[in-house]
């Protein structure tokens, strides 16, 4: 059976985090979550409240880009034998790319919310273009 991690940039409440829970109730594969900070539990979407799936976060900070990020991805990487990588969200993709390149898994990634990133002025081309 296939190992996936799925990167999301927090489980507040939000549409990709919905479709994130839809995923995961199907069950045809072995999938653990890593989130990129962690939200406050209060404000955790309900169903990753009460989910039997590992939740790793991989930074305590409210910064998508803190510096230890991307060492704590690819240690959970390298510990834990994944099949694919799959990064949500415009922040987790950029990372969560570097992260599955250097550490040799396959990753795919879905822009959710694209829209809305490039019209509210962070037009971030750099960040797209890596993709």
């Amino acid at each position: 059976m296939a190992r996936v991690l799925h990167l999301i940039s927090q489980l507040e409440e939000g549409g990709a985090q919905r479709q994130l829970s839809y995923f995961l109730a199907i069950k045809n594969h072995e999938m653990e979550i890593a989130s990129l900070i962690a939200s406050p539990p209060e404000k955790v979407f309900p169903f990753f409240r009460n989910s039997p799936v590992p939740i790793h976060f991989l930074s305590y900070s409210n910064d998508f880009y803190a510096p230890e990020i991307l060492p704590n991805l690819r240690t959970l990487l390298k510990k834990n034998n994944y099949s694919l990588l799959h990064c949500w969200l415009f922040e987790s993709i950029i990372q969560g790319v570097i992260a599955a390149r250097l550490e040799n898994i396959p990753a795919i990634a879905g822009i959710h919310g694209l829209r809305e990133s490039l019209t509210l002025g962070n037009n971030k081309k750099w960040e797209i273009r890596m993709i």
